[in-house]
């Protein structure tokens, strides 16, 4: 799990900064692979670059889903301004304010035993 801070004030981490770890959650479809962003004020929208490691090719043609935490649903409105295997750098609306969100940018679906 990735953990990064969006606030109106542009607040940058090297990827030393970002915390990391491995958590267990219900995404279903949604991946094994998600940001924690959290929205310290109200703001209209919120820019966020997720630093990342993708070895998937074409990162910049799969689906990017931001939820926001507190009651699971999903933001429509969002923009990938640039994704490529290195980071991205997505614009997205948190409609139900301050609090957290998580960004899914890797969906996979795992089948067989």
């Amino acid at each position: 799990m990735l953990t990064a801070l969006a606030t109106p004030k542009l607040q940058t981490f090297g990827l030393e900064q970002v915390p990391y770890g491995v958590g267990v959650w219900g995404a279903g479809d949604l991946g094994n692979h998600r940001a924690c962003v959290y929205v310290a004020e109200p703001v209209g929208v919120v820019w966020v670059r997720i630093p990342w490691r993708r070895r998937d090719t074409a990162p910049q043609e799969k689906n990017v889903v931001v939820i926001e935490a507190a009651t699971g649903k999903r933001i429509n409105n969002v923009c990938c301004a640039k994704i490529n295997r290195e980071f991205g750098d997505l614009i997205f609306e948190p409609a139900a304010g301050p609090g957290e969100y998580y960004v899914y940018y890797l969906p996979c679906k795992i089948v067989g035993n």
